[in-house]
């Protein structure tokens, strides 16, 4: 019987009735509507927080190549995490360490900095050697030359025979190349034993130095390695130093900037610029982390490479040089905290306002009888009489 009203009394209704229905409930359509659109700002807001990616992208020019590539694996290594967690002498906090091995460690790394220094000098010296050693070889040469061609003239006069070999003319020429022989032949003594031969032996001494030094430097290198090992050890078993070598590993990667190459007309292949060295930071929902981070990267990255690219490749000087200068860690994500709280406000505004017109026209569709107001003032009055 019921639902027989109701269907009568929805089939009155027409759309006239509906826009009179909801005029008196503007207020209330109002009210849920901003409660919605608050609820959904703030959900906008957890959703930001829950999925925010928080990085940089921080670039190095290296000189020269690392064509081999062994670069990329040390730096994802647990060892490259730990140096930026150091100081530039790759130890860890004093207070965090025992003060006598520390001490040791230190003296070690100096030690290894100042040999490095020095095998760096002579690597520069012998370079620039050999443009000071040509000048010198060249005017010994030309004396050289000068020796010989008198030597030759003055044998052939001498070889000659007969009458020839008896002219006065001809003794004159002999005896003026021989006094000529004489001088040049001093000079070039002269010349050699100053100038030629000490040249020569500084060449061979500057070589036999850089030997050394290049031995000194890695015999250092392998005392201080032992030395600074013997801190990090203990330093290492710090949970929290652990867990921010996590943190590290997870959101840091590393690779060569990538450039296109033509093979053919029609195809192209992706290649690797080892010259620049690309590392990506991205730390989720954490700002402060991945700033952290980016400056560690900016400040420890250079003085670490330059060892590494000396190691592998063998050369007496590496440069690592930071080109991404102002980067800072920002919001890597695809969109914005501002853009997630309108789109998810607007969300909830629409639905607040859709849900609200819709519970108030269904409820004006019900009969009289049937209406909450209705009941509750029949469950009122009722309450009075038996009162």
């Amino acid at each position: 019987m019921n639902q027989n009203k109701i269907d009568s009394h929805q089939e009155e209704v027409s759309f006239v009735d509906v826009l009179r229905m909801l005029r008196g409930k503007t207020k209330t359509v109002v009210c849920i509507t901003l409660i919605l659109a608050i609820i959904g700002a703030v959900a906008g807001f957890v959703f930001t927080e829950l999925t925010s990616v928080y990085g940089a992208e921080i670039t190095f020019y290296l000189t020269p190549k690392e064509n081999s590539q062994v670069l990329l694996p040390i730096l994802q290594s647990e060892a490259f995490a730990e140096k930026l967690l150091l100081d530039e002498n790759g130890l860890p906090p004093i207070e965090d360490c025992d003060s006598a091995d520390y001490a040791a460690a230190l003296a070690a790394v100096t030690a290894e900095k100042e040999a490095r220094e020095e095998k760096l000098r002579l690597s520069k010296e012998i370079i620039a050697y050999p443009y000071e050693l040509a000048i010198i070889e060249a005017e010994y040469n030309n004396l050289n030359n000068e020796r010989v061609r008198i030597h030759d003239l003055l044998k052939m006069y001498k070889s000659a025979q007969d009458e020839i070999a008896k002219q006065p003319d001809h003794l004159a020429k002999i005896a003026e190349y021989e006094q000529r022989l004489a001088e040049v032949e001093q000079a070039w003594r002269t010349y050699k034993t100053e100038k030629y031969d000490p040249a020569v032996s500084k060449k061979l001494q500057l070589e036999e130095e850089y030997y050394l030094a290049k031995r000194t430097l890695k015999d250092a290198r392998e005392t201080a390695d032992e030395l600074v090992e013997k801190v990090l050890s203990k330093w290492r078993e710090n949970e929290d130093v652990r867990n921010l070598i996590s943190v590290i590993q997870r959101s840091v990667t590393y690779e060569y900037t990538k450039i296109l190459d033509n093979t053919t007309a029609n195809q192209k292949v992706e290649n690797q610029n080892t010259s620049f060295l690309v590392i990506t930071v991205a730390v989720e929902r954490d700002s402060e982390m991945a700033e952290t981070i980016v400056q560690m990267i900016k400040e420890r990255t250079p003085s670490f490479v330059e060892k590494e690219i000396e190691r592998i490749t063998g050369e007496a000087e590496a440069e690592c040089t930071l080109t991404s200068t102002f980067v800072e860690a920002k919001d890597m994500g695809d969109s914005s905290l501002i853009q997630n709280l309108i789109i998810f406000g607007v969300i909830g505004a629409v639905l607040g306002a859709v849900f609200a017109c819709v519970g108030i026209v269904v409820t004006n569709l019900l009969p009289e009888d049937l209406r909450p107001q209705k009941n509750d003032k029949k469950n009122k009055k009722a309450a009075d009489k038996a009162q």
